[in-house]
């Protein structure tokens, strides 16, 4: 962690060196990879390092839209690799949910994800309850773990406010969608896919809007979304200034320089809505495009445990 720096309110970090990334590596023999089904039929994939540097904490990640958990297994790798534990939840009509028809997935909503995994995140925590949890969701993951949260603070009060330590967010989506021509041209062609509700994008969109017109790495995968998921994401990017937001809980976004964080990005506006709620929050900028935690791996491993090692420290300044 020691290219990592904190100033004011922006984190800084060293560039590393880019390596090739590879989805399907094995684990080393310093980390211990699991997935087990869950009483809700979800498998949770558990990345837990062989000698846990932060045993009082734990990160439970989101993914983003069209990604499943595997396309981020470097990443979780890396995390673990740093000594700190892992848990990756799939969303429903994802892989590693539970089975259902095509019909069953394209009503999908929104509101399905958010429901899911609360669900998820509530027996993670109550499986592991020793420990303070990091809330780490991608792109349209901050969506979903917003309103997650929103059902955890309502139905598990004490659970949200005892084992939730914060909320780390990577090229979120909300409270506008402020990504340029790419992100809008491409909404505006799901509109002729209304009636099959079921989005796919194509190789084209993948590589513009995920990898700045570059090629994915050898095995990346993206599965289709229920239209009824992206609709719902411009619903709750409508009603994001109405809602609570994350509940008082600490928000660090990181963005990349893609996204165009600095004079009109996504993350720009989420510091803007904590700072008026009155919400602690915290705002880094990387160079790198909207899937950083996929292509650099381990530099986004090093900034995602690097909030722990933040929040340790908050916690000691609180107590002095």
């Amino acid at each position: 962690m020691d290219n990592l720096s904190v100033t004011n309110r922006f984190f800084y970090v060293a560039p590393t060196e880019d390596k090739k990334n590879n989805l399907t590596a094995p684990a080393n023999g310093n980390i211990k990879v699991e997935t087990n089904n869950n009483s809700y039929n979800y498998s949770i994939t558990t990345y837990s390092p062989q000698n846990d540097t932060y045993p009082n904490y734990g990160i439970i990640f989101l993914g983003g839209a069209w990604h499943n958990v595997r396309n981020y297994n470097d990443y979780f790798t890396s995390i673990a690799e740093d000594g700190a534990k892992v848990v990756a939840i799939p969303y429903p009509g994802h892989e590693g949910a539970p089975k259902i028809s095509k019909k069953a997935f394209k009503d999908i909503s929104l509101y399905d994800y958010a429901t899911a995994t609360a669900e998820n995140i509530a027996e993670i925590i109550r499986s592991d309850p020793t420990r303070k949890w990091v809330i780490v969701a991608h792109s349209m993951g901050s969506l979903v773990a917003k309103e997650a949260l929103a059902d955890l603070h309502k139905n598990n009060t004490d659970l949200f406010d005892t084992n939730i330590a914060g909320v780390l967010l990577q090229q979120p989506a909300g409270p506008k969608f402020r990504a340029g021509a790419i992100m809008a041209g491409f909404f505006v062609s799901q509109i002729p896919k209304l009636p099959s509700k079921e989005v796919k994008a194509t190789d084209r969109q993948i590589s513009n809007m995920f990898f700045n017109g570059g090629l994915p790495p050898v095995g990346f995968n993206l599965q289709s979304e229920p239209l009824n998921v992206v609709i719902g994401c411009i619903g709750a990017v409508l009603k994001y200034k109405r809602s609570e937001g994350f509940f008082g809980k600490l928000v660090y976004v990181f963005e990349a320089d893609q996204d165009n964080v600095v004079s009109a990005g996504t993350g720009g506006d989420i510091i803007s809505f904590c700072d008026k709620k009155q919400q602690p929050c915290f705002l880094k900028t990387v160079e790198g495009g909207h899937e950083y935690a996929v292509t650099k791996p381990k530099e986004a491993a090093t900034f995602t445990v690097g909030f722990l090692d933040f929040l340790i420290e908050q916690k000691r300044t609180k107590q002095k």
